[in-house]
C-alpha cells in the first residue's frame, strides 16, 4: 500500500514534470513601482541585505527588481513575490499576501520558482528548482500543492525530484509516464544515456571512472519520464526512483530534514518490464 501511494502520486503529477522549465516574471506580474515603494515601507524588518548601503552589497534598486506584483488569490488586491538574494549564498523565494492593510508572509523557500499554476485565478501549484548552494552537487525540483481555504494559503509538499548537476537531462519528456520493474540485481543507473566506464567524474571532490551513479535492487520499481537511444541502438529510460526504494552506492545525496525525493538518472531498458 505504501509503494502504491507513492507511485500513484507520481503518475498523477509526474506527467507534467519538466526539469528544464524556466519562469518568465515579466509575463506573469504587474509593473507598479509606486506599489512596491508602499510594500517596502510596510515591511521595514525584511530585506535588510538590500538596505546596508555598503560597497558590494545589493541596493534598493536591486530590491525593486526582485519584487514582483501579482494577484495570487483573485481578490483584486496586489500580492508580492520576492525572488532575490537571501543575504547568504542561496537565493530566496518569499510570498506575501495583501491583507488590505498589511502583508502576510505565507511561504519561504530556496532557490527559484520554475513553474506556477492557477485554478480560477488562484495559485494552485508551485514548482521550485533548488540547485544547492555551497558547492553542492545536486539539483532538486520540489512540487507543492497549494490550497486556498478560509482566506488562507496552505502549501503542501507533494514530491521532490533530485539528480546530480552533471546529469544529461532529456530534451523532451513524455506526456505520460510509465512504471517499470527492474529484473536484474544491482542494475546500474547512470549520469547519461550510454555506457561509459572510462570518463573521470568527481563527486564531492573524489574521482570516479565511469558514469554509474547508483545501483538498483532486483524487483525495485521506477517511473520512466523520457527515453533516449544511443549510437549502438540501445534504448535508455530517464527514470525517477521512489523514496522508499533503497538505492545502493548512490551518489545522489538525501537529507532527513526535507521532502524525501525521487532519485533521477538513466537506466538501460533491456532488463526491465512494464508494470502499468
Amino acid at each position: 500500500m505504501f509503494s502504491l501511494f507513492f507511485i500513484s502520486s507520481l503518475l498523477l503529477y509526474g506527467q507534467e514534470i519538466n526539469m528544464e522549465l524556466t519562469f518568465d516574471w515579466p509575463n506573469n506580474t504587474q509593473d507598479d513601482d509606486a506599489f512596491i515603494e508602499e510594500f517596502i515601507a510596510s515591511t521595514p524588518n525584511d530585506f535588510q541585505q538590500y538596505k546596508l548601503n555598503e560597497r558590494y552589497t545589493p541596493t534598493l534598486s536591486d530590491l525593486f527588481e526582485a519584487l514582483h506584483v501579482i494577484d495570487l488569490n483573485n481578490d483584486g488586491l496586489k500580492d508580492v513575490i520576492f525572488d532575490g538574494l537571501s543575504g547568504g549564498e542561496p537565493r530566496l523565494i518569499s510570498i506575501y499576501i495583501n491583507k488590505g492593510g498589511y502583508f502576510d508572509n505565507v511561504f519561504d523557500e530556496y532557490q527559484q520558482i520554475s513553474n506556477m499554476e492557477f485554478n480560477q485565478g488562484i495559485l494552485s501549484r508551485l514548482q521550485i528548482k533548488d540547485w544547492d548552494c555551497c558547492a553542492g552537487i545536486n539539483e532538486t525540483y520540489r512540487l507543492y500543492d497549494v490550497a486556498y481555504v478560509n482566506n488562507k494559503f496552505i502549501f503542501k509538499p507533494i514530491e521532490a525530484y533530485r539528480y546530480l548537476k552533471t546529469t544529461d537531462l532529456p530534451s523532451k519528456y513524455w506526456s505520460e509516464t510509465k512504471t517499470v520493474r527492474i529484473l536484474n540485481d544491482n542494475y546500474n543507473m547512470r549520469l547519461s544515456p550510454k555506457i561509459d566506464n572510462t570518463t573521470e567524474y568527481y563527486f564531492e571532490l573524489k574521482p570516479q571512472l565511469g558514469n554509474i551513479i547508483a545501483q538498483l535492487p532486483k524487483r525495485s520499481i521506477a517511473v520512466a519520464l523520457a527515453e533516449s537511444i544511443d549510437e549502438t541502438g540501445r534504448v535508455w529510460y530517464f527514470v525517477a526512483v521512489p523514496p522508499f526504494i533503497r538505492i545502493r552506492n548512490s551518489r545522489i545525496l538525501d537529507f532527513d530534514d526535507e521532502i524525501k525525493s525521487y532519485k533521477c538518472g538513466w537506466i538501460s531498458s533491456r532488463y526491465v518490464e512494464n508494470i502499468d
